[in-house]
């Protein structure tokens, strides 16, 4: 015979029923395709034997003609054909299977209901996993996607009226509690769990019933808040696992009978194996979502802004500008644009290093920012250049404080940080415009123009134009 935990764990091979599939389509009619860990150990089948093994083999010679009309009935049902058989001490229940294949369980002469009510619990069970399944992907908070799934994980396990979920701290041997049913999850999570806190251990892959919860190396602290939050002395049983991801657990699925020790059966232990199991497909599934989503909002940030200074950069500005100008023509208001354009920079750049202009080019869109409004979007334009647009305008007066604004903060020299400074002069154009048939690209044009003219007229000044 073959210890089961040499088998493959699934939902199949920890049928607490011992359990066959036999294959009537392929190869030699009637082979066995499966066998589950519990009939392993009834038959005593080696790994060996499976592949040259009929199943008609497993029964006695007087029930062979009986066990292979049924199998062959089953088989051949337009519907889930079911089918019992006696044998000596024992029934075999047959149910046809989707593929064609029949699935045989094996229950003691006078249990008769047993395997169809495992079968049932099977079927909740495997529903139930589709639907966690797609859980991950339809919950994007993590907080309610693990309080969904463990409410399920209670209402499908034999035995569980309540139970928890706890994380892994990152770096730490400690776990916070992320849901609860039949807790006060606000209570758990005033406090985290270390590993030593914990009543098996976290290491061990396979769901354990546990009656004795008791653990020495808890702190006064941490027993009392187990006994008033935890309701520990209430748990009569718990079955257990921790979700391990490469070998360490970054999880832990607990779940509780408040009625007897014997609560929990070798079903909830395999459903809360096969679940932990899961999560751990789930996390990992999440966190790769999660770096996805990450990567794909820094891909979407650096196409809309400026990597030196981290303004807005050309295209976001553009996009911001078609929009303001068709809300300004809907309301009747002035729209302007101011462009900027810093003097003699090249000499900067000449003098001191392209690393040192970046520091001028950074410390210049910290204090345009300082300079402007909160609804006034301050982009570079490119090399030198920035734009500016006003959120709001309401008259031609607004526009020239706003220049004004601008070279008053310029003034004094910028800080550039470890005690340097550096003084930056400035040339603005700004255009302002009150004909709502105005594009974008003329109200730019028409800056640029100003700006030129502040140029030509010694530059650190402000020119303006109307379109």
């Amino acid at each position: 015979m073959q210890d089961s935990d040499h088998c493959s764990c699934g939902l199949f091979e920890f049928s607490p029923v011992p359990t066959v599939r036999v294959d009537l389509q392929h190869g030699a009619p009637g082979r066995l395709a499966a066998v589950s860990c519990e009939a392993r150990s009834l038959f005593g089948i080696q790994d060996s034997d499976i592949e040259q093994l009929l199943a008609s083999e497993l029964v006695d010679a007087q029930s062979r003609e009986q066990w292979t009309a049924s199998l062959e009935h089953v088989a051949s049902s337009t519907d889930d054909g079911v089918s019992t058989v006696k044998l000596p001490s024992l029934l075999a229940h047959m149910r046809r299977l989707p593929a064609g294949d029949v699935l045989a369980q094996f229950t003691s002469t006078g249990d008769n209901n047993l395997a169809d009510r495992i079968l049932d619990e099977q079927k909740q069970f495997r529903v139930a996993l589709l639907e966690l399944g797609e859980l991950a992907h339809t919950t994007k908070d993590d907080d309610d996607f693990y309080q969904r799934l463990l409410e399920r994980t209670v209402e499908v396990v034999p035995g569980a009226q309540g139970g928890s979920i706890q994380l892994a701290i990152p770096d730490t041997t400690t776990f916070r509690f992320v849901a609860a049913v039949g807790y006060d999850l606000a209570g758990l999570q005033q406090r985290v769990l270390d590993r030593q806190d914990f009543f098996r251990d976290t290491l061990s892959p396979k769901a354990q019933i546990v009656t004795d919860l008791t653990v020495d190396a808890r702190t006064p602290e941490v027993r009392e808040w187990l006994e008033t939050i935890g309701r520990l002395s209430e748990i009569q049983s718990n079955v257990s696992a921790p979700v391990l991801v490469d070998g360490l657990p970054v999880a832990f699925l607990s779940v509780d009978n408040f009625v007897a020790p014997d609560g929990m059966n070798e079903t909830s232990v395999e459903m809360v194996t096969v679940l932990a199991r899961l999560i751990g497909d789930l996390y990992v599934r999440r966190q790769l979502e999660f770096e996805i989503r990450r990567e794909r909002e820094a891909f979407r940030h650096l196409a809309l802004h400026d990597p030196v200074t981290g303004l807005a950069n050309r295209r976001q500005f553009e996009q911001s500008l078609e929009g303001a100008l068709a809300a300004a023509g809907r309301r009747s208001r002035p729209s302007a644009v101011v462009f900027i354009d810093l003097d003699d920079f090249k000499g900067v750049n000449d003098s001191f290093g392209h690393d040192f202009g970046d520091r001028v080019l950074g410390a210049t869109a910290l204090a345009l920012q300082d300079t402007v409004r909160g609804s006034d979007i301050v982009a570079r334009w490119g090399g030198d250049e920035f734009v500016i647009l006003p959120g709001r305008i309401e008259s031609v007066e607004q526009v020239t404080e706003l220049g004004a604004r601008i070279l008053a903060r310029f003034a004094d020299p910028l800080d550039l940080g470890d005690g340097v400074s550096h003084l930056v002069t400035m040339s603005v154009g700004i255009s302002w415009s009150t004909d709502s048939r105005v594009g974008p690209e003329q109200l730019v044009r028409t800056a640029d123009e100003a700006l030129y003219e502040a140029k030509a007229d010694g530059k650190a000044t402000v020119r303006f134009r109307k379109v």
